[in-house]
Parts: structure tokens; sequence; C-alpha cells
């Protein structure tokens, strides 16, 4: 069996893998004192997901403890949903871990059980604590393997972050290319008659109908806002008098400068960077979308900012993933039945007429409800099939992304239209709640086709 043999200069602690059932009242005080720390504190989705893991494990119920059951429990998705194309889940555990890490950094010494979310699994594991080491002994105790043993002093505490860290960066990068390009060659369910839902996949074939039918790939289109960072003399004055803080590259491009807020800045000290300024929310549609073609067997490209004309919306189906930050989502959507409206400080969506109603981003109780617009164009002004993804937020635009890409999500709201939708101009507005800026699948509150 593998050793490892720490050479310490304080003392520690040691904690030993425990059942659940022989730590449980110490796992649920130490579950409160880390829901109510700062790490966990303002968390809501990683309190709820912690709470969840927890209680369940304590409670026996392991089988709830898989990826799809956690979705349905605390993500609101579906019973069927798609483990491989919403990792929701996945994500929100890594969150998880990263604020667990944080917060046994700080823990108080006194800490007498620790818990723990291992890579790779969503069943939580509890270690207790089994002695205390003064400096002579640790200098020689050997520990067993790590599933035996945590060792758990600040040395390698430290290293273990600094491991986990790049390791979960590896592992994240790895979902996203898997993401991207699972499953590309894939058969997919022939669509069958207009309307109809029977076959797995005849909904996504409906609403993209057109796009596959071209012989064009698709173009999506990323806008890229205008982005300004303090200028280069800012960051060197601010090391100056903080110990060479932000003087390298990767903190002034990764933390943001804690200025003075009165500290006053010249505009020639504000610096446009032109590679800045794609939103995280439409990244992310456009990564749902780009998977969907590679899984419907569908070329598409992907163009960002400036690099796209009304040529490119001419020669090719495209899909416009923005809102405000967009100016063809405004144009196109300016005549429409739903549009996007700016008047000050107020962003909303608007529909046409006398008693058009309105959707204002708002506040409810502890989270977000916002609103997105789905339109989709067969017939546009364009000449080519057009889709256009526009939510008053990121995550409106995120969730839009979700729902013209996830079968189960699409089928519930197109489940209302009248027969021959596929045929006609669609467009729908979406709600999601949103927390912790994750937003929940959208449902369509009013639909217009034509």
């Amino acid at each position: 069996m593998s050793t490892y043999r720490e050479i310490l200069d304080h003392p520690v602690k040691a904690f030993q893998k425990e059942a659940p059932e022989e730590c449980g009242p110490l796992v649920l005080e130490e579950l409160e004192r880390i829901l109510e720390s700062r790490q966990f504190r303002h968390c809501t989705r990683g309190k709820q997901f912690l709470r969840y893991v927890v209680t369940e494990k304590l409670n026996g119920r392991i089988e709830n403890l898989k990826e799809r059951s956690i979705g349905v429990a605390i993500f609101r998705r579906t019973a069927n949903y798609a483990t491989g194309d919403d990792p929701v889940v996945r994500v929100q555990a890594g969150e998880v871990r990263r604020r667990l890490e944080q917060y046994y950094q700080e823990a108080p010494e006194k800490t007498s059980v620790r818990i723990e979310l291992p890579v790779g699994s969503y069943s939580p594991e509890f270690h207790r604590h089994s002695l205390q080491l003064s400096p002579p002994e640790a200098s020689s105790v050997v520990f067993s393997a790590p599933s035996e043993t945590k060792k758990l002093t600040r040395t390698f505490n430290a290293w273990r972050v600094s491991f986990f860290s790049l390791l979960a960066a590896v592992l994240m990068l790895a979902v996203l290319l898997a993401f991207m390009s699972f499953d590309r060659h894939a058969p997919v369910a022939q669509a069958a008659a207009p309307g109809s839902t029977s076959a797995a996949g005849t909904v996504l074939n409906e609403f993209w109908a057109p796009v596959l039918g071209s012989p064009q790939p698709l173009m999506i289109y990323l806008a890229k806002e205008v982005t300004y960072r303090p200028a280069i003399s800012v960051y060197d004055e601010y090391a100056r008098t903080h110990h060479g803080a932000f003087s390298k590259e990767v903190q002034r491009a990764n933390d943001p400068i804690p200025l003075n807020p009165d500290r006053k800045l010249l505009w020639s000290q504000m610096v446009l960077y032109s590679d800045y300024g794609v939103a995280t929310g439409d990244v992310d549609s456009a990564v749902r979308v780009s998977s969907l073609m590679g899984r419907l067997g569908k070329p598409d490209q992907v163009r960002i900012g400036r690099n796209f004309s009304y040529a490119d919306l001419s020669n090719s189906p495209s899909i416009l993933i923005g809102a405000f930050n967009d100016c063809w989502t405004i144009k196109l959507m300016a005549p429409l039945h739903f549009s996007l409206k700016d008047e000050g400080s107020q962003l909303f969506i608007s529909e046409a007429g006398p008693h058009g109603r309105r959707w204002f981003w708002k506040n409810v109780s502890s989270a977000q409800k916002d609103y997105a617009v789905v339109t989709r164009l067969v017939n546009s002004s364009t000449g080519q099939y057009t889709v256009i993804l526009a939510g008053l937020s990121g995550q409106g635009t995120e969730a839009a992304g979700e729902f013209v890409t996830n079968e189960s999500i699409l089928a519930a709201g197109l489940k209302n239209l009248p027969r021959g939708w596929p045929s006609r101009n669609l467009q729908l507005v979406l709600e999601t709640n949103i927390t912790d800026s994750e937003p929940d699948a959208a449902h369509v509150v009013a639909s217009y086709s034509w």
C-alpha cells in the first residue's frame, strides 16, 4: 500500500473517513457552519446543492446522488433531460468543490468533521478528527494512502488547492471540448409530419428544418461589445504602492483592480481592448447551437463582432445571438410583433399594438426573473432562414439557447402552437428564473406566428 511521509513544523489534525450513520449530528452541525460561511452565504444554488447531497447521503438515499436526479431536484430539469447536452449539475458540483476548498483553507482549528465532494462523484464524504499531533510527533508521522487518511497541513493544503485548481481547469476544458464535439455524426431521427412530436428528435428537426435543407452552412453570429480597461500606467502606479500587486498580466486580466471609488481617471488612462467583449451567455448559446448542428450533421461557421455583414445574412441561414449588444438583432426585430426597446434606463421587450404587453428584467424574492425572445424567420427580409436569440440579460440569452437546442424543453414550449407552425414565421417570449447567475429552463409566456 502506498504511503506518504510529511515533515511538519506545526500541530495538525488527522481526519479519518467515517460512515454517515457514525457522525450524522457532527456532519449536520458542520453543514450549517459551511452554509453560513462567507464562501456559501450568498450562493443560493451552491447551498441547495450541498444541502441536498449531504442530507441524501446521511439518509442513505444514494440512488438520488446521480446527475439526472440532482438536475431534476435542484435545477428543475425534466426527468428525461439529456445530461450530455446540459452540464448544469457538473458545473455546479465543480463550483461547490471550489468553495469547500476555500472554506477549509480558512476553517477554524476546532473543526471536528470535514465534508468533501470527491472529483467525479456527487456522493459527499465525511472525515472526522481523530488525533492531535505535536511537532516532534508530526516530524516522523506516516500517512496512509489518501483514500484512508486526509493530510490537512497548511503546506499540503496549499499544494492541493493548486493541484486541484489545475485539474479542475483541465477537466472543464475536456468537458467543453467533448460538449462541442459529442456525437457529431450520430444518426438523427427523420422529421415526421408537421406538428408531430411522436419521434425522438422530431421537434428539433422541424424547428431547424430550413437550416438542414439549405446547402449553405449555418452562420452563428456573436456580437462583441465595446470594452475598455485601465491603461498599464494605472496598474503600474497601483503596484508601486501595493507591494507589486497587479504588476503581472495574469492578475490584471483576471482580477478587478480595487481602486478607491473617489480616484479620478483621465480618459487617456482608459484603453479600448478590441479582443474583449463577448458575453458569456451568448457564448453558451453558440456552443449549444454548434453542438446541435454537429449532431444533426449540419456544418456551421462562427463569426464574431464586425466580421459579419448583411451580405452574410443574405447568403446563408443565420442565427443571431444577443440583444442590445447586436445591431442586427435590433434592426431585424424592429418591425416585428415582439421587439426590443431602449428608453433611457429602461430595457424591455415590447409587443406591438395599442394594448401591447411589456416584459422587464426584475428581482423576485432571492432570485431574478429574465425574459428573452426567440425569433424564427422562415421568410426573412434577408431572403434566408434566420433565428434570433435575444435575452434582456446574458442569462436570458443563455436560456433561449437551451430552449432551441433541448428536445424536451422545445417540445413543451411549442405544444400549444397552431398546426402548420413549421412553415411560418414565429416569435416566442420566454421567461426564466435566475439563481446564482444560472437560468432555469425557460417557458413560453407569449407567442405570435404569421
